[in-house]
């Protein structure tokens, strides 16, 4: 992680300097002689800026540990040091008399921030595939009733990019160990060794470098002297909220000398959905047209492949329950749902009410590439311009499946199905009905532009694998 936060420096930098050269060629390239600026004044400015730049992103938290990796919070300390970096630049040049071009400034400040933000993106993209290997990952020691610690462990398991990884528990003092059950601990692999007592023991024996306390498990007195252990070691302290996702945008306040942490509601109505829902429809309005070729292209392969039509319509159920009819390329035979019923003890998520088969005997040749490249799913957009779908959100379900929904599993219909989403960009078929589950619920929780543009951007990258489809 050193080395990995050194290349961020490395690439602040360079970003900096290259936007430097890109806006001073930019600006003064096709100016004479005579009115090209002093060379010695931009050079300096070379020299400088880079310097301040990464100034200004230490100064925001942008090589901190808990920080670098996460692309939202990248982005957010990135635009905090471009406003900073700006404003500070602003000031020293009215307090020394400084001359500096406008359209020179206009230029460099958007062009370092989008190479600095493309260039983390593929330092991120190299971390991502490192941690998938179980390197660059902190190893944690949990402390809390077996149970918590288990779903924990579980939790971070599934998140391929997830920075943590827990190594052993430590059972709080106040729980007995003759009652507690840690044979879900040996489920995952966690060993118990000690307590929140012995906390110097059980940090040597698992080699730990990061303690978390769950939520509610230690007395505010006990996790203020773990705290105090740990001032001058190495370690780092991480107290849980709580497990369960919680919808909204979470504030710490210190209230009384209280930590209070305070939950806005996520925002599904109003002017941020108004701006989801006028570039859904501009976007794939301009996407059937450009794919217009490639719509062509596959039509005449489904048609040649197998009889029937090209497109296959079925019932789905959208937001707040409504129904409509989702269009897609036919990758089955036509007769498939008559055949349904006798696959049924096939499915790979077994009693759910997800239904999916690897090897699926009623998929066409030409519907197993079609579903590879989710090329089967392009027709959708014309579901987008309709306004029944939105680019990004959960799977758009069955009419069967939302029958069988319980309280929680509603919830997903607060927003509209989408093309892509959560977790079709995080292992598609491959994840179990609980796992997307779980994930289209935290994007319902945690909707935002933002989670849409990151959606978007990952799903070019999971279509391209095409792991998880089929």
């Amino acid at each position: 992680m050193r080395r990995y936060q050194l290349l961020l420096v490395g690439i602040d930098g360079l970003a900096a300097l290259t936007a430097i050269v890109v806006a001073f060629v930019l600006r003064f390239a096709l100016l004479s002689d005579a009115s090209m600026p002093s060379n010695r004044f931009y050079a300096a400015i070379a020299v400088l800026a880079p310097l301040a730049w990464v100034a200004c992103v230490a100064a925001n938290s942008g090589y901190k540990d808990h920080f670098v990796g996460v692309g939202s919070t990248e982005l957010n300390r990135l635009t905090r040091a471009g406003v900073h970096f700006a404003a500070v630049s602003a000031v020293v040049a009215w307090a020394t008399g400084t001359y500096v071009s406008r359209g020179f400034v206009l230029l460099a400040l958007p062009i370092g921030i989008v190479l600095d933000l493309a260039g983390r993106c593929l330092a991120r993209a190299w971390l991502h595939s490192q941690r998938r290997r179980g390197r660059a990952v902190t190893s944690v020691l949990a402390i809390g009733n077996p149970t918590s610690v288990a779903v924990l462990s579980r939790l971070l398991d599934r998140d391929r990019h997830a920075a943590m990884t827990i190594v052993a528990a430590a059972l709080p003092s106040t729980l007995e160990l003759l009652d507690v059950d840690t044979e879900v601990l040996d489920e995952v692999g966690v060993p118990i060794v000690g307590t929140d007592e012995n906390l110097a023991g059980a940090l040597a024996t698992s080699g730990a470098g990061t303690v978390v306390v769950l939520s509610g498990e230690l007395s505010s007195e006990r996790l203020r002297r773990i705290a105090w252990q740990l001032e001058d070691t190495p370690i780092s302290l991480v107290v849980s909220p709580g497990l369960a996702e919680v919808g909204g945008a979470l504030h710490v306040q210190s209230v009384a000398g209280l930590p209070l942490l305070h939950v806005e509601p996520t925002m599904l109505r109003g002017f941020a959905a108004m701006l989801k829902h006028l570039f859904d429809r501009l976007t794939a309005a301009a996407a059937l047209v450009i794919l217009l070729p490639l719509f062509a292209a596959v039509a005449v392969v489904v048609k040649l492949d197998s009889p029937g039509p090209v497109l296959f319509l079925q019932t789905r159920v959208g937001r707040d329950g409504r129904l409509f009819r989702i269009v897609k390329f036919r990758s089955m035979r036509v007769d498939a749902e008559d055949h349904l019923a006798e696959l049924q003890d096939h499915n790979e998520h077994g009693s759910s009410l997800l239904f999916k088969i690897r090897n699926d005997p009623r998929v066409t040749r030409a519907g197993r590439y079609l579903r590879r490249y989710s090329l089967d799913e392009l027709p959708q957009l014309i579901n987008v311009v309709r306004g029944d779908m939105s680019l990004v959100g959960p799977r758009p379900p069955l009419p069967s499946e939302v029958a069988g929904y319980g309280d929680d599993h509603r919830r997903r219909l607060l927003v509209k199905p989408g093309l892509t989403g959560l977790s079709q960009v995080s292992g598609r078929s491959d994840l179990g009905w609980d796992q997307s589950v779980h994930l289209d619920l935290r994007y319902v929780e945690n909707w935002s532009l933002g989670l849409d543009a990151r959606i978007l951007a990952r799903t070019v990258s999971a279509v391209i694998r095409s792991s998880g489809a089929y």
